[in-house]
């Protein structure tokens, strides 16, 4: 419960590693989640950037194929209320 930043480099979540995470108390009160690598599609980055167990980050770092797809969602405000900075690189943009 005291951890505040969460750094996921090259590990392969995929969409049911996503709401995993998305679902877990644990993270609560993290402030920064960096997601390098994994494709969590859709569903997966739905689960993480509306669960209201990361309501309270205030930075997210994206480096996925599929950023596209977290920068779209990223653009609804209500989604996550407190974040200040997003940095999102790479991903497949159609």
């Amino acid at each position: 419960p005291s951890l505040r930043t969460l750094e996921l480099h090259h590990i392969p979540l995929g969409p049911a590693g996503g709401r995993a995470l998305a679902a877990n108390p644990t993270f609560g009160n993290l402030v920064k989640l960096s997601i390098d690598g994994g494709t969590l599609g859709d569903a997966g980055w739905r689960a993480v950037l509306s669960s209201p167990n990361l309501r309270q980050l205030l930075a997210i770092n994206v480096y996925t194929d599929d950023a596209a797809v977290a920068a779209e969602l990223l653009c609804d405000r209500a989604l996550l209320p407190n974040l200040r900075e997003a940095m999102i690189h790479g991903g497949q943009v159609s």
